[in-house]
């Protein structure tokens, strides 16, 4: 064997190990690629709301994302962000607007015109979208169907008053309608099919999550204070719908104020304004129990494969608020956070 045979032989076995190493590091796709994400609503009416980002590697925080990704405000009032198709849908409420950004990077690809108080945004298939709105007098709720290849408004269903979260199951998105600024109590059926209601579970007045466990669709409503008459005021309630047998049993809260159910561990937990606090509670909803005394939170969160919980502090509503996260099974607070104005929603990605 030659010299030059041997140098060619050796090139080649650096280049076969240089690109295995390249093979085994996982490329990164973006800055935001995941991690802990918070929606701050920013000041009522004036100014621009922002998205914070928490590293759950380094527990580090991240303010004004799509600012320093974009040079330029999101818009007022941030309500919610939800993924989908590796994009982000930011609902921008009084802009009346979405923003799609690249999910991993944050850049904008898009703004979507034509709402009137988006709430929030669920991904039904590759190509299309619903938006949850309140519309302009905050009473003519609706969905707007997005095209999500053309980023465009495709159609509108009308729903009941206030429509809020929402969730997909076996080709039906399930709407809570709170009422908005008048009074509802019901959960709409959409057919994704169609795109056109197809049945109405009645719960108790203003429900505004909802989750799935095995077969039943458990719906957290919140109560509703009737402010010219306090006495007329009803409080809060889980209702439990079993999808297969068409049975409904209704469990009543403590007070009002109940918000942002979320599951772990075949468990419930929401945030309580009336217990100050975040609850857990079993399915049947007859052990409830106030795990982390924190006072008065704006929203909550839990990470389904860490445990921790997190809570949203919005302080005085005009200063940076904060996130806790907390150990879920001692409600022991673990750090602190400063993020934007009015943090509500949070999500994991």
């Amino acid at each position: 064997m030659n010299k030059l045979t041997k140098l060619l032989l050796l090139l080649g076995g650096f280049a076969i190990i240089a690109a295995c190493n390249d093979d085994d590091e996982p490329t990164s796709k973006g800055d935001y690629e995941k991690g802990l994400f918070i929606c701050n609503q920013g000041p009522f009416q004036t100014g621009t709301g922002s998205i914070s980002y928490l590293n759950l590697e380094t527990n580090t925080i991240e303010n004004e994302i799509f600012q320093k990704v974009n040079n330029r405000p999101i818009g007022n009032i941030v309500q919610s962000l939800a993924f989908h198709n590796e994009k982000g849908y930011i609902m921008v409420n009084n802009a009346e607007k979405v923003e799609v950004v690249n999910a991993n990077t944050f850049e904008s690809l898009a703004t979507i015109e034509g709402f009137a108080q988006p709430r929030y945004f669920i991904g039904v298939s590759s190509e299309k979208g619903y938006v949850s709105q309140w519309g302009a007098d905050g009473v003519t709720g609706s969905i707007k169907v997005l095209d999500l290849n053309s980023n465009t408004i495709s159609k509108t269903i009308a729903t009941n008053s206030g429509p809020e979260k929402m969730l997909l199951d076996n080709g039906k998105v399930y709407v809570t309608c709170t009422g908005g600024f008048s009074r509802d109590s019901v959960v709409q059926v959409i057919d994704i099919s169609t795109d056109e209601i197809v049945d109405k579970l009645y719960a108790s007045d203003a429900p505004n999550s909802l989750v799935k466990l095995g077969n039943e669709l458990i719906v957290l409503s919140s109560g509703y204070f009737d402010w010219i008459e306090p006495s007329n005021s009803t409080v809060g309630s889980i209702t439990n719908y079993n999808l297969i047998t068409g049975t409904r049993k209704n469990n009543i809260l403590d007070g009002r104020g109940a918000s942002h159910l979320v599951t772990y561990d075949n468990e419930l937990y929401f945030n309580s304004s009336y217990a100050r606090g975040i609850i857990k509670s079993n399915t049947n909803c007859d052990n409830k129990q106030l795990i982390i005394d924190h006072g008065l939170l704006y929203g909550m969160y839990i990470n389904p494969t860490t445990g921790l919980a997190y809570g949203a502090d919005a302080k005085d509503l005009i200063s940076n608020g904060l996130l806790y996260s907390y150990n879920i099974s001692t409600g022991v607070l673990l750090d602190s956070f400063e993020v934007g104005i009015i943090p509500s929603e949070i999500l994991v990605k």
